[in-house]
């Protein structure tokens, strides 16, 4: 859960910094050698399918291949990348020979001074996990979806549904569930989003926030399809100005089971935060 959730927000927000917005677009600018949209396409190979829910080919051996030239010209955030993918694969001398081909074929300016190597490509390195001030806005976003979806899912295997409720990062790093009442028993749900939001502009003015989530339980339309379905929306802000949505569908089954559906992610307007 946790790589997916990574995968859809980086594909979401990095993907939209490009012209090209299909992945034929995409993958023609890796091919011109944007190490941007590498990663894009390496994700996109890893998951099986683009941001937009086209389907791609899955295929590991490629999505280490363009995320080895993204990490090669030093774009941070293939390592995450390649730390996904290496795992998964089933001949990592194979997907070496394939990531050479690509270097060849395409080629990969460094940003440092050095030659080319012609098969070889930098492995991950293991490093220990980043403290919440080291921390990249994508990592601490990731922080509160990973505290609040287990609770959400929680909730819905045993009431069905669940009122809007929130996580916030403090600006010292701690990490703490935001709940909101107007004192009625059952409000709408959008009212308890809205005393939510205005929590979260509180804490984001004094400066004690500088991460925000709210976790709704909506009713919405996934790319692609033209019905609606059941799925956790989670809206995430940060102090930087780096905004997502991401949509978590589901289906309930008579016993309470929740089964998750493939994640969707679009840009966010900012509620707590100016959202760039």
């Amino acid at each position: 859960m946790r790589a997916l959730i990574l995968a859809m927000i980086l594909i979401a927000v990095a993907a939209s910094a490009h012209a090209e917005t299909d992945f034929a677009g995409m993958l023609a600018a890796a091919e011109r050698g944007d190490s941007m949209a590498r990663v894009v396409v390496g994700y996109s190979f890893y998951l099986g399918k683009y941001r937009d829910g086209t389907p791609v080919e899955r295929d590991f051996d490629k999505a280490y291949a363009w995320a080895s030239l993204a990490n090669y010209q030093g774009n941070p955030e293939a390592q995450r990348l390649l730390d996904l993918v290496i795992p998964r694969l089933a001949d990592r001398e194979k997907a070496n020979a394939l990531a050479g081909e690509y270097l060849e074929r395409y080629g990969a300016e460094r940003r440092e001074a050095a030659s080319v190597p012609s098969t070889e490509v930098p492995k991950a390195e293991e490093k220990p996990a980043p403290t919440p001030k080291e921390q990249t806005p994508k990592e601490q976003l990731e922080v509160l979806m990973n505290e609040g979806i287990p609770l959400a899912e929680k909730m819905l295997r045993e009431q069905g549904e669940f009122f809007p409720f929130g996580m916030v990062q403090k600006a010292d790093g701690s990490v703490q569930q935001i709940g909101a009442s107007d004192g009625r028993e059952h409000p709408p749900p959008k009212d308890v989003a809205e005393l939510l939001g205005r929590a979260f502009r509180r804490g984001a003015e004094s400066g004690d926030y500088a991460a925000t989530a709210i976790f709704m339980d909506v009713r919405t339309t996934p790319p692609g399809g033209s019905a609606k379905v059941d799925a956790v929306q989670v809206g995430l802000e940060h102090r930087s100005g780096y905004c997502v949505d991401v949509f978590f569908p589901y289906q309930r089954s008579a016993d309470g089971t929740v089964k998750w559906g493939d994640l969707f992610a679009s840009k966010r307007e900012g509620s707590a935060f100016s959202c760039k």
